[in-house]
């Protein structure tokens, strides 16, 4: 990733100094949610290592949700960090489920119902749950059939006990209304939509040939 990530900056001439603002976000699935009365600093290792295969010489991070009283820990990637800090000094990072949990709560302060959002890409799904302004759920999966989405997506929900007959569905990222996952969640949830992100700082005509991550686009 870091060589990929070397080959796009080149490609870009000379970069470094006219940037008043440099955030990083990392996308993996190696973090956990801890409430944060029970979150102690010293204990990062331990928050992560039954999920995560961690390294003697990785370094753990952690960023707080606001308003959630949630604690993210996660496993940052630290060469691109390193290599950032080589281009531009000092800079911010953080993990791509704090930036999408706090902008989709954000976004959704004035109902108390239900919602599930669901990131779609090749590969991955983000889901999250929110159900009177707090967060039940959030986490990441990787599926390789509609079948797989499906079956993440209703075992979660019924974890939760969440009523499908009540929960809004609402699927963004790479899905349209008539592709074969939106019309598979149909058969089961009734209310589902495509979801748009509001306040986007590109516009509708710039993302229609790009698979852009919303957690980057809520970063900006």
């Amino acid at each position: 990733m870091l060589k990929e990530l070397k080959g796009k900056l080149s490609e870009q001439g000379e970069i470094g100094s006219n940037f008043s603002e440099v955030m990083v976000i990392h996308k993996n699935n190696m973090f956990g949610l801890v409430p944060k009365p029970l979150f102690n600093k010293e204990e990062l290792p331990n928050y992560l290592k039954f999920n995560a295969k961690i390294m003697a010489n990785d370094l753990i991070a952690y960023d707080e949700i606001p308003n959630q009283e949630i604690i993210n820990v996660y496993i940052p990637y630290t060469n691109v960090n390193n290599f950032i800090f080589e281009l531009f000094g000092e800079f911010e990072f953080k993990h791509s489920g704090t930036v999408l949990i706090n902008t989709l709560l954000n976004q959704n302060r004035t109902t108390s119902e239900p919602v599930c959002f669901v990131q779609v890409s090749e590969r991955e799904m983000e889901m999250m749950v929110i159900s009177d302004k707090k967060l039940l759920f959030y986490n990441q999966f990787e599926y390789n059939t509609k079948e797989d989405f499906l079956y993440y997506l209703l075992f979660s929900l019924e974890q939760l006990q969440m009523d499908l007959e009540k929960v809004q569905l609402k699927l963004f990222g790479t899905i349209e209304e008539g592709d074969d996952i939106y019309e598979l969640c149909y058969k089961y949830v009734k209310n589902i939509s495509v979801f748009v992100p509001g306040n986007s700082s590109l516009h509708n005509e710039q993302l229609e040939n790009e698979s852009i991550d919303f957690s980057i686009l809520s970063s900006l």
